[in-house]
């Protein structure tokens, strides 16, 4: 299960080495463009928590829901990035985020495999939600 990666410190120093490579090519990435985001993001590395609702595969494979721990890269007030080890096992476009005291539904908008077997998922906020 990913929750237990997520205390694993081989994988905790493999993530926060991950994230400052990624941190590094956005600092050479922003010199030489203009971000055309409308929120700015801000830098926030910590873990929280996420809920993969259950899903199907086109052949009907069931993803059973997952809560799992993860790493963030960064914020903002429309979405935020985060780094998993190994991809999200599910078809699902909409994740729940844990804010705080709030659970926001989220909108997977992108997703890439990074360095180390990490994967970078940035997500959209939709609404906040009651879980």
């Amino acid at each position: 299960m990913l929750t237990e990666q997520v205390t694993n410190p081989r994988l905790e120093t493999s993530a926060i080495r991950v994230l400052a490579m990624l941190q590094k090519w956005d600092e050479r990435f922003n010199c030489h463009a203009t971000p055309k985001r409308t929120h700015e993001r801000k830098a926030f590395q910590t873990k929280l928590m996420v809920i993969v609702p259950e899903s199907r595969s086109a052949l009907g494979d069931v993803f059973p829901r997952q809560v799992i721990d993860v790493w963030t890269r960064n914020i903002s007030q429309g979405g935020l990035a985060f780094l998993t080890y190994g991809r999200l096992e599910t078809l699902a476009t909409h994740i729940i985020v844990k804010l705080g005291e709030k659970y926001m539904l989220s909108r997977i908008i992108r997703h890439r495999e990074v360095h180390e077997g990490f994967y970078e998922y940035g997500v959209k906020y939709v609404e906040e939600v009651t879980v």
